[in-house]
């Protein structure tokens, strides 16, 4: 058992370091092409006289609800999927191992969810500050 575990691990861990730059790499991705369409609005909400902060806040951190949304949803569909991949691995096995995923792994998965939620939070706040004021007079003239 301890065999297979060491084999295993390798395996799991490049799938899970994989899946969060995937992740990080879509949702930077997302939110850069949500500024980069919305810098007409971006640039009026600067001219009334709304802050970085404001602005940011109203644009980037709804993706927390979406971040959070695809957990709740993916976190147990995916153990649900894992466990019967888990029993297609060691049908040829002799031993019995079980499937099980302790409350502290939900944990750790999650927080690694909302730690690319922040990476990609940092990344993008600086398109928000960098849409100048003077991009709503453009469409003006």
């Amino acid at each position: 058992m301890v065999k297979f575990n060491a084999l295993l691990s390798r395996i799991v861990s490049l799938v899970t370091w994989s899946s969060m730059l995937i992740m990080v790499v879509v949702l930077y991705v997302l939110v850069r092409l949500v500024v980069a369409r919305q810098r007409y609005s971006i640039s009026l909400l600067k001219a009334l006289g709304y802050s970085d902060r404001q602005v940011s806040r109203l644009y980037l951190d709804n993706y927390l609800w979406l971040v959070v949304g695809a957990m709740t949803v993916s976190i147990p569909v995916s153990l649900a999927i894992m466990s019967q991949v888990w029993r297609l691995m060691i049908v040829h096995l002799p031993l019995g191992i079980p499937f099980f995923v302790t409350l502290r792994d939900v944990a750790v998965m999650a927080g690694l969810a909302l730690g690319a939620y922040a990476v990609v939070r940092l990344a993008t706040s600086h398109d928000t500050r960098s849409v100048p004021v003077t991009e709503v007079l453009k469409f003006r003239e």
